[in-house]
């Protein structure tokens, strides 16, 4: 099964306070972090940077924005303020990471360098990595200050070309540790990364297909692994969108109680999900069928020396077609 690599990022306006409770693990604040396992908090490493580390995290973005910005005009009252930041993976091989001491290491420093390079070192306010939850993950915080001392997140944060980027450019720098790039273009608009993290972490625990490999032979490559790919992709997309669309239907039935709509949308979307699926299906039925009739060829060198008789004849009328048609042109 293909393990994912996870980043997610977004803008928020907010001082602090809240996300701060959640990765710092504030005692009395335990319902910021419901998930984590009060016995494995120890494990959690809050890595040093530059004495940010030491504040709570709504005072050293504040800190930062005083340090950072040049300019002596007022901050805007709905100003960006911070950068929210989940690097992680697949559950699977997030652990297998984990069980070897130097690759965690390596896959840490990995994430850091990636954030201090797209965000700038110097805005990196919050670097925590938490191992108290299932999954092992780090939480990153920037504050988004331009090199001429600006507080401007449409400028470093960028736009969702720009955005879809990064998310190449953080594939290949998870490529060493066997995670690869997750699916472009969802369509999904992720308003909140702990929604974002619950959801990816449900697509990735669902075995949605199987992968077939295509097989090289004497007469030409078959191209039914980008086919097959191509299913998988567009399958994983709909699991995800479905998922995004089951909760705002859900919403929608608690608002307005309107049942039979919200089930009526729930069956049009779930059978197109089956639909792709039919259809991949029958690309791999075909394909083992090929392969099958290759293979019986292959081993067959009556069959084979046939095949290859059958093909030259073609090309020869092809050929004779060809320049018959030249001479009609001219």
């Amino acid at each position: 099964m293909t393990q994912y690599a996870v980043f997610h990022s977004e803008k928020s306006k907010a001082s602090g306070g809240g996300l701060g409770n959640h990765i710092d693990r504030v005692e009395g604040k335990e319902h910021t972090y419901p998930h984590a396992n009060p016995k494995e908090k120890h494990l959690n490493v809050n890595f040093e940077i530059g004495g940010y580390d030491k504040m709570k995290l709504h005072e050293a973005v504040a800190h930062r924005i005083k340090d950072g910005v040049q300019s002596k005009r007022k901050i805007r009252t709905d100003a960006v303020r911070q950068v929210k930041s989940v690097l992680t993976g697949s559950h699977e091989r997030m652990n297998e990471i984990f069980r070897n001491e130097k690759l965690a290491n390596e896959w840490a420093r990995a994430n850091y360098k990636f954030i201090a390079q797209e965000f700038g070192a110097e805005n990196v306010v919050r670097f925590t990595l938490h191992l108290d939850e299932k999954t092992p993950h780090i939480h990153a915080v920037t504050v988004p200050i331009t090199e001429d001392g600006r507080l401007s997140a449409k400028e470093v944060f960028g736009n969702k070309k720009e955005m879809q980027q990064r998310q190449d450019r953080y594939a290949e720098v998870m490529k060493p540790f066997g995670l690869e790039r997750g699916i472009k273009n969802t369509g999904i608009k992720h308003d909140k990364a702990q929604d974002y993290y619950k959801r990816i972490g449900k697509a990735q625990k669902t075995d949605l297909s199987t992968t077939l490999e295509p097989v090289k032979n004497v007469f030409g490559i078959s191209n039914s692994k980008k086919t097959i790919k191509k299913h998988e992709d567009t399958l994983k997309t709909l699991y995800l969108a479905l998922q995004e669309t089951n909760e705002k239907l859900m919403k929608e039935k608690i608002k307005s109680g309107k049942l039979d709509f919200v089930r009526k949308e729930e069956k049009k979307a779930w059978s197109i999900a089956r639909s792709v699926n039919k259809e991949k299906e029958g690309v791999e039925r075909n394909f083992k069928t090929y392969k099958r009739d290759m293979d019986q060829i292959i081993l067959d060198p009556e069959k084979s020396q046939h095949l290859r008789e059958v093909i030259q004849e073609k090309e020869r009328e092809r050929e004779r077609g060809r320049k018959r048609g030249f001479g009609r042109s001219m």
